[in-house]
C-alpha cells in the first residue's frame, strides 16, 4: 500500500506443512517415553499431529477436555507455558507450549505432550531407592 492508500503489490508465504510435520513428529526429538509433538496455528488449528485425522481441526474440536480449551487460550494470547493436560486419549500429561515466529506473517505454536508417568519415572525411582535405603538403615540399627 503506497502513500495514496493504493495497493501496489502483495507478499505471500508458503509453508510446507508436510516437511514441518516430519520434523515436528520425528522420534529423534523425543525426550520422554511416549511423548509427542504437535504444531498449531494462532487460533489453535492443528497442522501437525501424530494422529493425521486431527490435522486441520481446532484442538478444541478434537479434544473436549477443559485442558485443551485452556491450551488454546494460551495459544490465542501468545503465551508460552507448561500446562497440565489431558490428551485426546484421556491420559494425564504435561503440555509445553512455545511460539514460533514466522517472519512478519504470524506465528505457529509447537506443543510437546509428555505423559506424567514418563516425566516423573526418574523421580519415582529415586524416591524408591531413598525409601529402601532408609528401611535398610532402620533394620541395621
Amino acid at each position: 500500500i503506497n502513500a495514496d492508500k493504493q495497493m501496489v503489490g502483495a507478499t505471500a508465504l508458503f509453508v510446507d506443512f508436510g516437511e514441518l510435520s516430519e520434523l515436528a513428529l520425528s522420534k529423534r526429538y523425543s525426550v520422554f517415553e511416549n511423548d509427542y509433538r504437535m504444531v498449531f496455528t494462532s487460533d489453535g488449528t492443528v497442522v501437525a499431529h501424530p494422529k493425521r485425522e486431527l490435522m486441520g481441526k481446532k484442538l478444541t474440536e478434537t479434544n473436549l477436555h477443559p485442558t485443551a480449551q485452556a491450551a488454546v487460550k494460551y495459544i490465542e494470547n501468545r503465551q508460552d507455558s507448561v500446562l497440565n493436560y489431558i490428551s485426546v486419549d484421556g491420559n494425564a500429561a504435561l503440555l509445553g507450549l512455545s511460539s514460533l515466529n514466522v517472519s512478519n506473517f504470524g506465528y505457529l505454536y509447537v506443543g510437546i505432550v509428555a505423559p506424567e508417568g514418563s516425566i516423573f519415572a526418574p523421580l519415582n525411582s529415586l524416591q524408591a531407592t531413598i525409601f529402601g535405603s532408609f528401611v535398610v538403615c532402620l533394620l541395621a540399627i
